[in-house]
Order: C-alpha cells, then structure tokens, then sequence
C-alpha cells in the first residue's frame, strides 16, 4: 500500500448526516455559554478531528463524554474549522475549480499543521535489500495458498518491528513534558484512499510473524477502500510507516503523526552497482527516511534506530518461518 507521507486523517469520507441520528448539536440550536467537555472528551476530539462543539452531551449536565466523541467520530461528525489562512486575494487567472478543505481533507491539513509545530529531524540512509528481495521469491510458494504473494513492504514491517524492540524510544508519544514509551508495538500503515490519507494501525504487531503482518496490512487496505475502517482501526498507532517506492521516489521527508515520535518512509528499490568482497557486483539497493521528533529523541539513537531496519533488512535470514 503505498501512500504519501504525512499525518494521519482518522476521520472517514464526508456523509450527510441527521443531527438527531448522530448526536450533533445543530449549529442554530447550540446553547449559549462554553460546552462542557471532559478532558479525555477533548483530547480524543482533537486526536479524532471531531468538533465537540457540534457533538451533544449525555453525561451530567449535557457534558460531552469520551463515549459522546467516539461516537459522533464514528458517524461522521466534522472536524472544527482550524485554518487561519486569510482568504486568497482575487486574482486575474482563471480558475478551474475550487476545493474546499472539509471532511477527510481538512482533518489532514490540521494534522499536518500540528506536525510542521514539532522540531522534526530527516535521516536518510540505504539498505542492501539483495537478500531481501531473494528471500520474497523464495516465499512465493509456500505463501500461495495463503492467497498472498509477498511484498517488500511485508520485510520492512517485520524489521522496524524487530527494531522498535531494540529501541523502545522509539516506540513513544510525546505528550506535554513527558515521553511514553509503550510496551505494545502498533504500527501505522499510511494509505492513500481517493481524495486523502489513512493510516490504519496494525495493533499489537511485535508479537505477529512476518506472514501474519502482511496478512493484516492486506486486510487494512482492503477495508480502507471499502470505507468500512472503524475508529479502533484507525487510533493507537505508536509508530507509522509511509511508502512512495511504487512511486519511483527514492528518498523525502515525512511528517510526523503527533504525538508519535517517529515515522519511517520507503523509497524505491532499485538495482545498482556496488563493491561486494572487493568487486563489483549489482545489488538491489532500498532507501529508507526516518523523520524523529527532536524534542523526545536525538540524533545518535535514531541514526541507531534506522541502521539496526536497514541491517535487519540486509539480513533477513531471521524472518523466514
């Protein structure tokens, strides 16, 4: 599944929806004086782009719940406006079309503007994927009558998992003054799905083999494009994986999904060569650019971080069953 990199939109494609079905507050019926939301409530509201101010209350008083979020979240309920863009001056060429930031498109624009806030770091580095690609082929067969067939994406799963086990930093939210590091690994997997971004989660990967990660990002995908991805689908992510290798890119710069504090984007695979026992042989050669958040981790252990995927990468003897 490849995808552009970026944050994360938890939000699905825009629907018309009854205020009575969904539990929105219409906007002419809203009471005066601020609503009142737990903090969790508003917490998961930003997390999920749901506007708390749209959404009714059930708890004591018409206070805004978790479960009130979650569940308009679920339905469709939009996001708050948050760009605060002075609108384009008229110009004289013409325009072919307008499209407006709603919905799916601009829970991604707030995602990415609260990303760009974070003092964000890009390393680049390449793997020797030779082995890699040798050990895809030979899974051909025996992956057949799971009805799969093996892809690069699947290797590159497995070893930043393998990785974020032997950095746990890496493995972390940031949130206020503090760095969470979680003891379950769930990988975010970034989509590209008609006019946006997902990025469902693969939970609890660490404990999943190489085949049955790649049975679970085919299954995310094929949920994604139906639009039947659910709220626990699309929430949870300690670390996100982004791809632009079918796109012939070879590195770049994603952004982060706060409050994550690390993601890792995929370029190409390609061959080229190189000196191997002092001569020179052709070697499939896969890039690899891993963005980290500066304020929870530092150069030295996220350089650390990347050069333990790509030599997991480049020998990957361990995957196979």
């Amino acid at each position: 599944s490849a995808a552009s990199a970026g944050a994360s939109a938890n939000a699905g494609a825009p629907r018309t929806l009854s205020p009575t079905a969904t539990g929105v507050t219409p906007a002419s019926g809203a009471p005066s004086g601020p609503k009142q939301v737990t903090p969790i409530a508003r917490k998961i509201a930003k997390d999920l782009g749901v506007d708390v101010e749209r959404v009714a209350g059930t708890g004591p008083g018409g206070r805004v719940t978790e479960e009130d979020v979650r569940k308009a979240a679920s339905q469709g309920v939009p996001a708050a406006a948050a760009s605060t863009m002075a609108p384009a001056a008229p110009s004289a060429i013409p325009v072919q079309e307008i499209i407006r930031m709603v919905g799916m498109r601009a829970t991604i624009a707030r995602r990415m503007t609260e990303s760009a806030q974070a003092p964000q770091v890009t390393l680049n580095t390449h793997a020797d994927v030779t082995a890699a690609m040798e050990l895809m082929e030979k899974l051909v067969s025996g992956w057949r009558q799971h009805r799969l067939r093996p892809q690069y994406q699947d290797l590159v799963l497995a070893a930043v998992t393998r990785g974020l086990k032997d950095h746990p930093r890496a493995n972390a939210h940031l949130a206020g003054n503090e760095v969470r590091v979680f003891a379950k690994i769930n990988l975010g997997v970034a989509m590209a799905v008609p006019d946006g971004l997902l990025v469902p989660v693969i939970h609890d990967a660490g404990t999943k083999t190489l085949l049955q990660l790649a049975e679970a990002v085919r299954d995310l995908a094929q949920r994604s494009k139906a639009n039947s991805l659910g709220i626990a689908d699309l929430t949870g992510a300690t670390f996100t994986i982004t791809n632009l290798g079918a796109y012939d890119v070879e590195s770049f710069n994603p952004l982060l999904d706060p409050p994550q504090v690390g993601i890792l984007g995929l370029g190409r695979v390609e061959q080229r060569p190189a000196v191997v026992d002092g001569e020179i042989r052709v070697r499939s050669i896969g890039h690899l650019s891993l963005t980290f958040d500066h304020r929870a981790w530092d150069g030295a252990p996220a350089g650390d971080f990347l050069k333990s995927v790509a030599r997991y990468l480049k020998e990957p003897g361990w995957m196979a069953p």
